[in-house]
């Protein structure tokens, strides 16, 4: 049976007749000038982690050697040693009440990582935990490292929704990832995480389900950053390997820093020396992540924990703490100008007491106030409180000749959320204002535009325009200049100036440095009009200037590139640059591009290979515009599909340089 058609051309000149605006639509844009600089920290008042010259609390979790809670210790049970000298505890109190205890747990699926298969197991571990796990007053809330929006991350404690929510959870199932990308997508998702987090009361646990649990030590600066971010804000990080169960006999146990780490690769020859703090090998190895340790949490391996919801020790772990605080040293804070790392050590007076507690601190004393200058800095890190808006994006990057590195997002509202106000004349106006950004792995902004849209609609068009904002929502798209290639999150934040309610959303986006050899393809578009075809080839100096798109009021049922939600019978049609390919070199080599198509974590459906010829590339940039035509059949199931592009060059042997792939996560669900 044929499900759809599948062909692929590289096209030079496209001309489409695609969709007539019905009505006169007029925007007014305002930008806020460049100099406006965006701070990128959130606003956080820990609320059971103190740091200052006179006292510092930790939350400290004592289990027995069957793996249960210690409930009966005192202050004179605890010996703390901060830099490896002993300090003076000053108070301990047990809170493990179901009345005390409020537990706020974020699950971080890392599908940025994931496989098909492990995709399939970390939906079966959420339901698993609601199902058997999740306790009366616990407030859930669930992330993917890919994309999502506030909407979809808000604390539920009901399990009916939360299992509706997580049965229609959709992941962004990459098939290519570098490690720079896997730190980046993970790091960030947890950084913003903690964020959010900082500003709720009571326990707060990071719960996140990867298959890559192993972190390089490049990047124990950004663990140690992040492990000092979660103790000021409460946070215990906790992590489940979704690999599960996995013989491997090459992995050797080695103590590094006072902590057991298991080494990947198994070489026997490696030498592990320490040089004032710093883990280095002679081989590029990679360490379990010590993050969860470092934050009282654990690091679950080779176990099938998602069969039952989450691994028991896990569970255990959140069901009470102590509270015990002590006076550090008069030089832990001393205002020197260094930043040092101060390490914590806990141990407890009870033979068989396994303590989980923080690994150190950096010794910088809580900053008072909010530096935010712009106030939907506030609405992207703190999307439990600013919730009004139900906003979808979906965001990509292309290289433009002029331009340079452009990042264009597609946003999408839904219909009941925005308030129209009617005009003196008796129109109707839509008042927007957005931010949107790029932040990286530390969770620092980069790149940055604030807009503001005023969609005016005349009043001869006011019914039907009313009409179909009702159906589909509004749309609209905006582009941002990126100074420089690397893995961001895009992150966009929108109020209703007239109903004052606010959204955000976000997707992970790895843009590669095109100044490299090798062949690369920019993000893949969804085209819903002959002005996208025309956007990713052209010089796009007059949209910059206003950085925004006149919304979508069209007169067909187009599909908006924001939700990725389409029925059997719709047609796809999808664009993708194709870099660092120019005549010469396609007259040399043999270029074939072919897209696979998965639904639910598996193959579907394969199209014919196609060989690019010379005469594709578009122009002096070297370019080659991919554009691919679906057609989904009527009986075509329901399901997440990826679908997936690769372009090989068979005659290079350098398979880095010689292989591209790019991928598009999207729905078929029935009309």
């Amino acid at each position: 049976m044929t499900y759809f058609r599948f062909p692929c051309i590289a096209v030079f000149c496209i001309m489409l007749l695609f969709f007539i605006l019905p009505f006169s639509v007029g925007q007014d844009v305002t930008l806020v000038p460049e100099s406006q600089n965006i701070s990128g920290s959130a606003p956080g008042e820990p609320l059971n982690i103190k740091l200052d010259v006179n006292e510092v609390r930790l939350d400290i979790a004592v289990l027995d050697k069957n793996g249960n809670q210690i409930t009966d210790l005192t202050a004179d049970d605890f010996e703390v040693y901060q830099n490896d000298k002993r300090q003076k505890v000053l108070s301990s109190v047990y809170i493990g009440s179901q009345e005390d205890v409020r537990r706020n747990i974020v699950f971080v699926f890392d599908d940025c990582t994931m496989s098909f298969v492990n995709g399939y197991y970390a939906r079966m571990a959420l339901r698993n935990f609601v199902e058997n796990q999740m306790q009366p007053g616990d407030q859930v809330a669930v992330f993917n490292s890919g994309y999502g929006n506030n909407a979809l991350q808000m604390f539920l404690s009901d399990k009916y929704q939360l299992l509706a929510r997580i049965n229609a959870f959709s992941f962004s199932l990459r098939s290519k990832i570098g490690e720079e990308d896997v730190c980046c997508s993970q790091f960030n998702a947890l950084d913003y995480s903690i964020r959010v987090l900082s500003d709720m009361p009571g326990r707060k646990f990071l719960i996140t389900i990867t298959p890559e649990v192993y972190a390089k030590p490049e990047d124990f600066r950004m663990i140690n950053l992040l492990a000092d971010k979660a103790m000021r804000a409460g946070v215990v990080i906790n992590y489940l390997d979704i690999n599960g169960l996995e013989a491997n006999d090459t992995i050797q146990n080695y103590t590094v820093l006072n902590r057991d780490f298991r080494i990947a690769g198994g070489n026997t020859t490696t030498v592990l020396y320490e040089i004032k703090g710093a883990v280095r090998t002679l081989n590029n190895l990679r360490f379990l992540n010590p993050l969860p340790a470092k934050t009282g949490g654990v690091l679950i391996q080779d176990s099938n924990f998602f069969l039952k919801g989450i691994d028991k020790t896990t569970e255990n772990l959140m069901k009470g703490y102590y509270l015990v605080t002590y006076s550090p040293s008069e030089s832990t804070f001393k205002p020197d100008g260094n930043e040092k790392y101060q390490s914590i050590k806990v141990r407890v007076k009870r033979r068989g007491a396994v303590v989980h507690t923080r690994d150190g601190f950096f010794n910088q004393m809580e900053k008072d106030g909010d530096n935010h200058k712009i106030p939907l800095i506030d609405v992207i890190y703190s999307p439990f409180q600013h919730a009004g808006l139900d906003i979808n994006m979906s965001a990509g990057y292309v290289k433009n000749a002029g331009a340079g590195y452009l990042v264009r997002s597609w946003i999408h509202i839904a219909p009941d959320d925005v308030k129209i106000a009617e005009t003196k004349d008796g129109g109707a106006l839509v008042d927007l204002e957005m931010v949107c950004l790029t932040s990286d792995v530390k969770g620092d902004i980069q790149d940055s535009r604030n807009v503001k849209y005023t969609f005016t609609v005349k009043p001869e068009n006011k019914a039907a325009t009313l009409a179909w904002i009702g159906k589909h929502g509004i749309r609209f798209s905006t582009l941002l200049p990126v100074k420089k290639p690397g893995s961001y999150y895009v992150r966009v934040a929108v109020q209703d100036k007239e109903s004052g309610k606010t959204g955000s959303a976000f997707q992970f986006v790895a843009i590669p440095d095109l100044e490299k050899k090798g062949l690369e393809l920019s993000s893949m578009f969804m085209i819903t009009s002959a002005d996208d075809l025309e956007w990713m080839r052209s010089d796009v100096t007059k949209e910059l200037s206003s950085a925004a798109y006149f919304p979508m009021f069209q007169t067909e049922d187009v599909r908006s590139p924001a939700l990725r939600r389409y029925s059997p019978g719709d047609n796809l049609l999808t664009m993708t640059m194709l870099y660092n390919a120019d005549a010469k070199m396609i007259a040399r080599s043999e270029i074939e591009t072919q897209f696979v198509l998965y639904v639910d974590g598996v193959e579907f459906q394969r199209g014919n290979p196609v060989t690019i010829k010379p005469d594709d590339v578009d122009g002096s940039d070297n370019t080659i515009p991919l554009l691919q035509r679906l057609t989904l059949a009527s009986d075509m199931p329901s399901g997440d599909y990826v679908m997936q592009l690769t372009v090989t060059d068979k005659k290079n042997s350098k398979k880095q340089e010689g292989i591209a792939v790019q991928t598009l996560s999207f729905s078929v669900t029935e009309k």
